[in-house]
Formats: structure tokens, sequence, C-alpha cells
């Protein structure tokens, strides 16, 4: 049997958010869902489940479809009435059990019963806990009952299954401008203009924030090498600047350690550039080594958040990287980065050594005494003037 899929916008804002353009005169609290449609089945949905779950009746299965469209209508207290109906009927397979908890949640959210939203939300979460619409959703609702650490979290994870959503990029920036977290929030709104959107109000802020830092903000990097260590190398253009440190003696061709500090001018803002930076430089440095061991660590929390990553490598096949860049079989690296509106700031620690395995950096003490207390104090910090 064939199966037809029905699309069913839910009309997610009173200004409706979408690709090209972003409504005007929306608050906070109006952006409850954004660029958000969900699949359903048609007609054929009633006679395929109930093939695949022998104990369904298409009567009940009938009153989730009712519940689609009274939410089509805008009709959402006779929506929740149906989808009550539909998932109480215990008939529902696990997929569309999620999708109709959600589906009510958000019918509630409508009618701004914003706990009983939240219970739903979290019935549906519970059953696919990796579904990008359903935890936009619920940061909304966080969001609504002002909870807006908690509407980040959620928006954040939303946006690792799904960096494409609009919505979902403006709303975390709407509740990072909430918790006073400007610069995370101009990230999250030049984003959403990278991706499309004209929100009149998002464009608003930009200028806003825009004119305040050219006359009083400024970015300072601050970072405590150590005294043995000195500039051995520095590259500029346009794009970017690298400065490269090791302990006196050693040369750019020739060191054993290591100490780079990086700034990348962005041509446009890309959502979580600097991790994603972060992740390819470590799978690089991975991807030439015979063994390797990711390293799990946690610095001091920092104002402007950060990107950690850490890897031994052992064996590694200097064929396979270019020249000067790594000239020993063992190594680590530990990196750590920024972003802000318009650059990714990274430091950047590296050890290596032809007789001694990469496990020595956390036997001998040097990760703990001395490798982890200069990351930590890498920083990037907003300042004005």
């Amino acid at each position: 049997m064939s199966l037809s899929l029905v699309e069913f916008p839910t009309d997610a804002l009173i200004s409706k958010i979408n690709k090209d353009s972003l409504g005007s005169g929306s608050s906070l609290k109006d952006l409850k869902l954004t660029k958000l449609s969900f699949k359903i089945l048609s007609a054929l949905l009633v006679t395929t489940i109930f093939i695949a779950v022998p104990n369904a009746h298409a009567e009940d299965l009938q009153n989730c479809i009712k519940g689609q469209a009274a939410f089509n209508a805008k009709q959402y207290d006779l929506s929740t009435t149906f989808y009550t109906a539909c998932i109480s009927s215990g008939n529902l397979g696990e997929h569309y059990k999620a999708i109709a908890y959600q589906m009510r949640g958000i019918a509630y959210s409508r009618q701004n019963k914003t706990d009983n939203a939240m219970r739903d939300l979290n019935e549906a979460l519970n059953i696919r806990p990796k579904n990008a619409e359903t935890l936009g959703e619920r940061g909304q609702a966080w969001a609504i009952k002002g909870k807006y650490e908690n509407a980040v979290r959620d928006y954040s994870a939303s946006l690792e299954l799904n960096p494409k959503d609009i919505g979902t990029a403006l709303n975390r920036g709407l509740s990072y401008e909430a918790l006073g977290r400007v610069q995370e929030a101009i990230l999250d709104f030049k984003a959403a203009y990278g991706m499309g959107s004209r929100w009149k109000p998002m464009l608003d802020k930009l200028k806003k924030y825009a004119s305040a830092s050219s006359q009083k903000n400024k970015y300072q990097v601050t970072w405590n090498l150590p005294g043995n260590f000195h500039l051995v190398h520095k590259d500029e253009n346009k794009m970017q600047t690298i400065y490269q440190y090791t302990p006196k003696g050693e040369t750019v061709k020739n060191w054993g350690q290591m100490i780079t500090l990086g700034v990348l001018r962005l041509e446009k803002p890309v959502l979580n550039i600097a991790k994603v930076h972060l992740n390819a430089t470590l799978s690089g440095f991975r991807a030439p080594c015979a063994s390797s061991e990711v390293l799990q660590i946690k610095l001091a929390a920092t104002e402007i958040p950060s990107n950690v990553g850490a890897v031994l490598c052992d064996g590694l096949d200097q064929s396979k990287v270019p020249k000067h860049i790594y000239t020993r079989k063992n190594g680590f690296i530990f990196i750590k980065n920024f972003e802000t509106p318009d650059m990714i700031y990274t430091f950047q620690y590296e050890w290596q050594d032809n007789a001694l395995p990469s496990s020595h950096v956390k036997k001998s003490g040097l990760l703990e005494d001395t490798v982890i207390p200069l990351m930590d104090t890498a920083n990037v910090i907003y300042v004005s003037k």
C-alpha cells in the first residue's frame, strides 16, 4: 500500500515567521512557534495504523485527524479535546503518540495554558528525545514562563539537530537578550539574518547594537603565557591573524611545545561556527594517528561561552600532514575557542615527541599542573571604553 503524506502548516506565529520575512510587531511572548510544520497522514493513515496496531479503532484514529483539522482552523480548545480522545484510546504507536502529545501541547500553548503545554511536550520528548521541533516548542514554553536559561538550553539542543531553523535561532537570540547576554543574542540575530530573516524588530535590534558597539564596546583578549615562551612566528592577512610561541631555544620548525593564538574574521555569521571549527581541527589531528584518545576536560566558566577539546595521538603518519606542522610521531593538542559576531578567537596548546608516548602529558602532570591552568587563563572579554 502506498502512503501519502500531507503537510499541515501550524501557523506558528501571530505574525508568521518564514524564510523570507518575519512579521512586524511581535514580542517574545508572541513567538510561540517558529517556522514549524508537522507531517500527518491523510485518510490512509487510519487504515495503515489499524493494520500496524491490531487493537486500534478507526474512530480513535480519526480523533487525531480531527484534532489536526481543528488546529488548522485555529479552534485550539476543540483540537485539545480531539487529541485527548485520541491519546486516551491507547491505540497509538509510539511515533504517532509523540506527534499527538506534541500537537496537543502546541494547542494548549495557543490557549496560554503553558503548564499543560509543558507536560505534553515533556511526554513527547520522553518518546522522541531528539526531535528538533518539540525541543524548540518547549524552549518557547520556558521563555513564556520567564525561564530563559531553560529556554536557551532547549533552543540550543534544537539547533544542534536543525541548525538552519531561522525561527529557533531568532527565539534563542531573544532569550539571550532577556538574560542580558547581548553578544550571544547578536550572534543569533545575525545568523537568522544570514538565513533570510528580515523581521523588522530584529533588524532594529541589530542596528541598535551595531551603533552601540561602534561607539563604546570592544573585545579584549587575555592569556597568561608562560615566561619561557617567546614569539617565533606571526602571520596576518585579510582573513586571519596567527601568533605562535615556543619555549626559548625552539623554533617553528623544531619544537616540542607550541602555543598558538589565532583570530579568524568572519565574512558573515554562521550558527555555532566556532564549535564546528574546533571539531574539524581535532578531527584533522586525529585522522593520521595510529591510535588516539579524546579527553573530556572542563574549564572554568567564562562570560562569553567557550568551546573546549583535547586529543592524544600516537603513531602519527607524518606523510599525511603538511610539512613542518608535526615532525614527531606522538602528540597532544588542546583547543579553546570563542565566537563573537565577527570573529573566532582560538587558543591552542600543542606537544609532540618521538620517544615519549602522548600519555606522558597526563602521567607527568603536565596536563593538570601546566596546560589546564594555562588554558583557564585564556579569555575573550567584552568591555566598554
